[in-house]
């Protein structure tokens, strides 16, 4: 039952995120009219001379034309719908007093993997004891206080606020919901801004969040963060955090620390509120290339090739990828 509760939050946070739009479209219908007038004149003239004067009158003759054409036109506008649209942010908590550090390294994500991490003592006492992590990150604009600029609310499909190396002392919600507001100290890119934050995670853990950070990005997506904050909550004792085979107390367990952190995102796209008002074919663009995943051939003077088992086998061109 455990399980299944908690594949249903999966779900809903992946469709509520999924049903968040990133463009908004608008459409206008015209009437387009087009009016048209030809003016012809012809001269009759039989063969030879003639006076056409007074007795013969002239023999030209004027013709006028005029058409007229109605037809609906329908002109389609595409805007970016956001104000913030990530995959993934990871930051480094430091400063942690617990003998359970988890180690995360610099920004988050460059932890130490041969050893092990999860409700055991660190004796080499790093400097990042802990970590931050989101996971499909998205804010639309929140008009309140009579349109003030700047606030935003959001969620992701998953936070995870990690203070040590604990498991059980671990903050985690699908879908929390986040209120921002953003100073900006720099309005080109690269923007600089100073944002605080009010969050609130709903399962497996219910906690609050608050926050202030110094941002500076995207640059195509990348993005630098400073933190400090306060986080709260509770894993009760049937949370998969605190009942997962690996904690070290039994029952509930209240969380309470407050933390400094280092962070960065990536494919983490950041709009000011007036270029959500600019069409996308109009963007400005802070990067030639963007994405997930590069994958190319390798042609190299290595004897064995991935496509073979036997050595020196130089049949091959192509030696990896």
């Amino acid at each position: 039952m455990k399980k299944l509760t908690l594949y249903l939050a999966a779900a809903l946070t992946a469709f509520s995120l999924f049903s968040c739009s990133y463009t908004r479209t608008e459409e206008d219908v015209y009437t387009i009219t087009t009016l048209d007038t030809l003016k012809s004149s012809f001269a009759k003239n039989a063969p030879g001379n003639r006076d056409n004067g007074i007795v013969f009158p002239s023999s030209r003759t004027f013709e006028e034309k005029r058409d007229l054409i109605q037809y609906d036109s329908v002109v389609t506008r595409e805007y970016p719908d956001f104000i913030r649209l990530g995959l993934f942010e990871s930051v480094g908590l430091i400063g942690s007093a617990s003998d359970y550090k988890l180690g995360t390294g610099i920004f988050g994500c460059f932890p130490d993997f041969n050893k092990p991490v999860w409700n055991l003592p660190n004796e080499d006492n790093p400097t990042f004891s802990g970590g931050i992590y989101r996971f499909g990150v998205y804010e639309g604009r929140l008009r309140w206080f009579q349109d003030a600029p700047n606030w935003t609310i959001g969620t992701s499909f998953l936070e995870i606020l990690a203070p040590d190396a604990k498991f059980e002392d671990a903050l985690v919600s699908f879908a929390p919901l986040y209120f921002r507001k953003r100073i900006y100290l720099r309005d080109k890119i690269p923007y600089v801004s100073i944002a605080g934050a009010a969050g609130f995670g709903w399962y497996p853990s219910q906690y609050a969040n608050l926050s202030a950070s110094l941002e500076v990005g995207s640059i195509g997506g990348a993005n630098l963060r400073f933190y400090l904050g306060f986080a709260a909550g509770t894993n009760h004792a049937s949370s998969i955090v605190t009942n997962n085979g690996t904690a070290t107390v039994e029952g509930s367990v209240t969380s309470a620390f407050p933390y400094a952190g280092l962070g960065v995102s990536v494919l983490d796209f950041v709009n000011l509120p007036e270029e959500t008002e600019k069409e996308w074919k109009d963007y400005e663009h802070s990067s030639w290339e963007v994405g997930l995943l590069d994958w190319a051939w390798l042609g190299s003077g290595e004897k064995v090739s991935i496509f073979t088992t036997r050595r020196n086998d130089t049949g091959y061109a192509i030696k990896g990828m």
